[in-house]
């Protein structure tokens, strides 16, 4: 992630808007953020924009941010969360690798 992203990832919070009868997405600039869960604090999304990494899944709440790998799931990138919270957030991305991958793939047609 580049220098200054996760800041501005953070200090853009965007506009939330509700697309299908399902689909909450937010919309960053000309980027669309789809949200796929929201499980207690956390907001699990990515970005529209993202074709050129392998499947993962982004997670904030308040003003923390982290970013996993779907397969294996592991942590790529973390700011302001704690290590236990990781962890559950962790435990949180394999209970719902499936959900977040086939979202990642019907979105971007693979």
């Amino acid at each position: 992630m580049p220098a200054g992203a996760a800041q501005a990832i953070m200090e853009d919070r965007g506009r939330t808007r509700r697309g299908d009868e399902n689909e909450h997405c937010t919309i960053r600039g000309l980027v669309q953020v789809p949200t796929i869960l929201r499980q207690g604090p956390y907001r699990f999304f990515f970005f529209s924009r993202e074709t050129s990494e392998p499947p993962h899944i982004h997670v904030e709440a308040a003003e923390n941010y982290a970013k996993f790998w779907l397969s294996p799931v592991s942590v790529a990138v973390s700011f302001g969360f704690k290590a236990h919270e990781l962890r559950k957030i962790g435990k949180i991305v394999e209970e719902n690798a499936d959900l977040f991958r086939r979202a990642w793939d019907e979105y971007f047609k693979k």
